[in-house]
């Protein structure tokens, strides 16, 4: 949870915990309670090249589900022309899903 918002952290492989010491990352425990980040420490991670996948539910048509639960956020891989790979947060899986289907996108730049 990063300043009272459920989702995922990515962290850049020259991670360590010496930058911030996470709760159980990688592991079956792990859970949205697991880490409780401030915006203030949230500032220092972003800085150390994390990246915050909020769980924004997706839509399907008018209707918007499993906001604060789980998230899908389109690649920039077509699938064919009705679908796109997604990133389905909450099992970790990517699948293709209709472009109809609305998902948030999240940009993200390289650290300089």
């Amino acid at each position: 949870t990063v300043n009272g918002v459920t989702g995922l952290i990515l962290v850049p492989d020259s991670w360590s915990t010496s930058t911030y010491n996470l709760n159980s990352p990688n592991t079956s425990n792990a859970d949205y309670t697991t880490n409780v980040i401030s915006s203030t420490q949230w500032i220092s991670l972003e800085n150390a090249g994390c990246v915050f996948l909020p769980a924004a539910g997706y839509r399907s048509g008018t209707l918007v589900f499993f906001v604060g639960s789980s998230g899908n956020y389109w690649s920039a891989t077509y699938y064919d022309s009705d679908a796109a790979y997604v990133l389905f947060v909450w099992l970790l899986n990517i699948y293709s899903s209709q472009r109809h289907n609305g998902c948030p996108v999240r940009l993200a730049h390289n650290v300089q």
